[in-house]
């Protein structure tokens, strides 16, 4: 076994990438079938953001479902719930902008073991300050008690854009040579938090209260409840002034989302922001090699831009106006295997 190979990883966790994504393969087999209910109306983007609706005169809906997973566990072993919320719209209005869409409403499922108004009321506060972030709006959801199949709580929800079709952002834009801006994301996000979990927890007997060993100003689960940065209001700032070549939400699957905007694209990766260092506490204590990694968590970016070399400076002085941290990470290249390059800080291929 090579070094890039050897270390605990994401399935020894309990999720496995590779078996999630040949599960996902075999229901959307039945899924795309319903194409053919609808099919002048739908606009195949395969395997994108968001799936998107033509609503008409040139106007589409785009449309995202996600939820918080076990980043809840967390939340509840802090006993902490008023951050949640603002994870759930996160990781929605993001991936609805990743297709030049302006995020507009939501609907929330919240399933519970049993009615808890205070954990509700806390939940709510999240979602409240979320949809300001974002510019949204909640238009209504289901609360449902379900003892028999709910343990504690989860949380989910449905986030709906729109655009002219004219204006979507789908990769098919992005040529050789293009630049990779990256923003910088506040921390883990909401995706890897089983593999975090199973590293301060179970493989090492820490508790959610204890500093964390890489930085102990603050706790273990203070940094993990950073909630979900929300890009929407930078890219759409980006939007009217640059035509971005691809969009890319940096989620579950970390870097490789990469590989959703466009076909016969690598990316080669020649700087990078300062690793938090939850990321690095993670690495040590989990024995996790690097490639896995970049593999699972976002690893400080949690939003990429594609664009035009020449459009580049432009790109971060938006961001840098919006108080976002940016810089140019790399630029793309043809490349069949869509290999995706990182030389610094550390030298690995996905």
């Amino acid at each position: 076994m090579s070094s890039e190979e050897e270390g605990h990883t994401y399935a020894e966790a309990g999720v496995d990438i590779e078996a999630e994504q040949r599960a996902i393969a075999a229901l959307t087999r039945w899924l795309g079938k319903t194409l053919e209910f609808r099919r002048e109306e739908v606009l195949d983007v395969g395997g994108h953001y968001a799936g998107i609706y033509r609503l008409g005169d040139g106007r589409v809906l785009s449309i995202s479902t996600d939820g918080v997973g076990s980043k809840l566990m967390i939340a509840r072993m802090m006993s902490k719930f008023d951050t949640v919320g603002i994870d759930l719209v996160g990781m929605l209005a993001n991936d609805i902008v990743s297709v030049g869409s302006t995020p507009v409403a939501m609907v929330d499922y919240i399933a519970v073991e049993r009615s808890d108004p205070t954990l509700l009321q806390e939940v709510g506060k999240g979602l409240y300050e979320g949809c300001r972030q974002a510019g949204m709006v909640v238009l209504g959801g289901e609360t449902a008690t379900l003892p028999e199949i709910v343990r504690d709580f989860d949380l989910a929800g449905t986030v709906v854009g729109l655009c002219r079709e004219d204006d979507l952002v789908l990769g098919s834009e992005i040529q050789e040579g293009d630049a990779v801006i990256g923003l910088a994301s506040s921390g883990l996000h909401s995706n890897g938090y089983t593999l975090a979990r199973k590293v301060f927890f179970t493989w090492n007997s820490y508790s959610p209260h204890d500093p964390l060993p890489t930085d102990t100003s603050r706790t273990i689960g203070e940094s993990l409840l950073v909630p979900t940065r929300i890009y929407v209001r930078t890219v759409l700032d980006v939007l009217k002034e640059v035509r971005p070549h691809g969009l890319a939400h940096i989620t579950d699957g970390g870097l490789t989302n990469l590989r959703r905007l466009k076909r016969g694209i690598g990316y080669s990766l020649e700087e990078w922001f300062a690793i938090d260092p939850v990321f690095v506490a993670i690495q040590r204590l989990g024995n996790v090699n690097w490639r896995e990694m970049y593999r699972t968590f976002n690893m400080g970016v949690g939003f990429v831009i594609v664009v035009d070399p020449a459009d580049a400076q432009s790109v971060l002085d938006i961001c840098r106006t919006a108080g976002q941290e940016a810089r140019v990470l790399g630029s793309t290249f043809e490349d069949p295997d869509q290999r995706i390059i990182v030389k610094k800080p550390h030298r690995i291929v996905l």
